[in-house]
């Protein structure tokens, strides 16, 4: 009895453990990672995309936001309302359908989940295009955004087409 006790004590640390380790949380993929945030911040964290959008990390009353800043707006895509319990922003651009113009893609946490957003700038407009909720892999290719979650391969994948996303549903016949 004492060595089940002593087996779901143990298997309960290390879960605890890595549930708090944002090491677990990544993007995979050609996608180019412009900036991000983890940990304190004092200042500003300022970076740029290809789209010449600037983007900015900044600490205000709400806690972390990460704005864009394009033709003379401001923009908030993202807020972490309590950093300190392990949070973090992460961005990154990738061209999913070939166009020659890049999304942008935020994957962010705070202390209670994951986001994945991806925006869509066009003409000085900035428009959210995908809103997801990542166990804690994100991995993009050609079209499409895969979200794997559980330990039996499993995984939400959406197509992306049009400037939309479709969730891919397999059947098995």
């Amino acid at each position: 009895m004492k060595k089940i006790q002593l087996t779901f004590v143990l298997l309960f640390v290390i879960t605890s453990f890595y549930s708090q380790n944002n090491d677990l949380y990544e993007l995979t993929g050609p996608a180019k990672m412009l900036g991000s945030w983890e940990g304190e911040i004092k200042n500003a964290i300022t970076f740029n995309s290809s789209s010449q959008a600037n983007f900015k990390i900044v600490r205000g009353q709400q806690g972390m936001m990460l704005t864009l800043e394009h033709k003379s707006k401001s923009i908030i895509l993202d807020q972490i309302e309590k950093p300190e319990q392990e949070g973090f922003i992460k961005v990154y651009e990738f061209d999913f359908d070939d166009d020659n113009d890049s999304e942008i893609i935020v994957f962010s946490r705070d202390y209670t989940q994951a986001y994945c957003r991806v925006f869509k700038i066009s003409n000085g407009l900035v428009e959210m295009i995908g809103d997801f909720s990542p166990q804690f892999q994100v991995m993009v290719s050609k079209n499409l955004i895969n979200f794997p979650y559980g330990g039996q391969g499993l995984s939400n994948e959406y197509y992306f087409r049009n400037d939309s996303f479709f969730e891919l549903v397999y059947h098995n016949p």
